[in-house]
This record gives structure tokens, C-alpha cells and sequence, in this order.
């Protein structure tokens, strides 16, 4: 009974949803573009609008983003104020779409001790080619068979900017 407790958690239970990305036609600089700072409301998301500087971890907010994707970089443009800002990002390639890691902190003692966090984004396009932001957050963590945590998954959409 006992080996029942130290493994059992209620920690988190993952399964990767990239089902929302599409393959690219030739490559993910197809995103590339002016989008709309404001994210579309979807029932995955529960119905909650984000604006996209927030999913990459930065402050304020901005109406429309220049958003420049080649090979492992991200670069932001946007008008904040009436200041000009720019920001690059590295982040990895991969089948359907770029993961960009914010924090990624993992301390394990079999049977003993975990601690999880992971704060992550992933990057690709949708059916109808808009740009999809997957927010990925976890935090979790046990101490013998005292366990607790949580993860969110949750994809926002942004429309390409006709401005």
C-alpha cells in the first residue's frame, strides 16, 4: 500500500495538444506578418482574450505586432506609447511548429522529492493559416507521497493585421 502512495500524485498528468498546428507549406517563416495584439475568444480558452505580448512574457500591451519568424528566432516589433520595441527570442524548430522555453526547472530525487516548472509557448498556424500561440505552464512537485501541482495547455489565435 505504501509504494501505492509514494507513486501516486496529483500532479499532472501531460498529453502534448498539437493538434490545433498544421504543417507549413514550405516553412514557418509563412508567419511572418502584422497580427493583432489581441487574441480571438475560443471555447478551449474559455472564451478569455490575451494580448500576445503576455504569452511572450512581456509587459504592457500593444494593438499590433510585427512578427518576424527564420529558422530558431522570434522577433516582435510593436508600437508601445509612442516608443518603438523590439524584442528576439530563440526558441527550437519542431514538425509542426517553435517551442520558445521561458523557464524549464526540473529537480528529481526518485521516490523522495520533485519539483516541476516549466513555462513554455509554442508557435504554428491553424487550418485557416492564423498565427497559434499554445501556452503551456506547469508546476508541480512531491515530497515522498505528499504530491501537488497543476498544468495549463491552452492554444489563442491571432488574426493577421490588415493595418
Amino acid at each position: 500500500m505504501l509504494i501505492g502512495l509514494i507513486f501516486n500524485s496529483c500532479g499532472t498528468l501531460k498529453f502534448n495538444k498539437t493538434k490545433e498546428f498544421v504543417k507549413f507549406n514550405s516553412s514557418i517563416s509563412e508567419l511572418s506578418g502584422k497580427y493583432y495584439g489581441n487574441s480571438e475568444s475560443t471555447k478551449r480558452n474559455n472564451n478569455h482574450s490575451i494580448n500576445i505580448l503576455k504569452l511572450f512574457n512581456l509587459e504592457g500591451e500593444a494593438d499590433v505586432i510585427n512578427l518576424s519568424i527564420d529558422q530558431d528566432k522570434v522577433k516582435l516589433t510593436y508600437l508601445q506609447g509612442a516608443d518603438n520595441k523590439e524584442v528576439v527570442l530563440e526558441g527550437k524548430m519542431k514538425n509542426k511548429f517553435m517551442e520558445i522555453y521561458f523557464k524549464k526547472n526540473q529537480t528529481v530525487i526518485p521516490l523522495l522529492y520533485s519539483q516541476i516548472e516549466v513555462d513554455r509557448i509554442r508557435i504554428g498556424k491553424d487550418k485557416e493559416g492564423n498565427l497559434v500561440i499554445m501556452n503551456y505552464a506547469e508546476h508541480s512537485g512531491n515530497i515522498l507521497f505528499m504530491a501537488a501541482g497543476h498544468y495549463d495547455e491552452l492554444p489563442f489565435i491571432f488574426k493577421k493585421s490588415d493595418m
